[in-house]
């Protein structure tokens, strides 16, 4: 299962379908070093900042920075996006596995 979320439904950058929506803000940031078993739950990257930011919890309450991950967070989060990637996209996304004119 990925835990990286490609789209939010309800989250605090996502606009809700009312008249008024009442998204609700940012409230608990996590500071250098963030490591990746900081995340709980799904995830999703937000720009709505200064910087791009990892956003996590009930609708988006947590957050960090992207800059502040650690280096093994900032890898394994990519990777996290690569795998859902790949999951959309179905075996179109690599359709000869890597393999370019073999087999001829």
């Amino acid at each position: 299962m990925i835990r990286a979320q490609i789209h939010g439904d309800q989250d605090f950058d996502r606009p809700r379908r009312r008249a008024y929506p009442a998204n609700p803000s940012l409230r608990m940031q996590f500071h250098r070093p963030v490591r990746y078993n900081a995340i709980r739950g799904a995830y999703h990257l937000s720009i709505q900042l200064e910087a791009p930011a990892v956003v996590w919890g009930a609708n988006g309450k947590c957050w960090a920075f992207l800059h502040d991950f650690d280096a093994s967070a900032i890898l394994q989060i990519l990777d996290d996006y690569r795998h859902a990637s790949e999951e959309r996209r179905g075996p179109y996304s690599n359709p000869f596995d890597g393999r370019r004119g073999e087999g001829r």
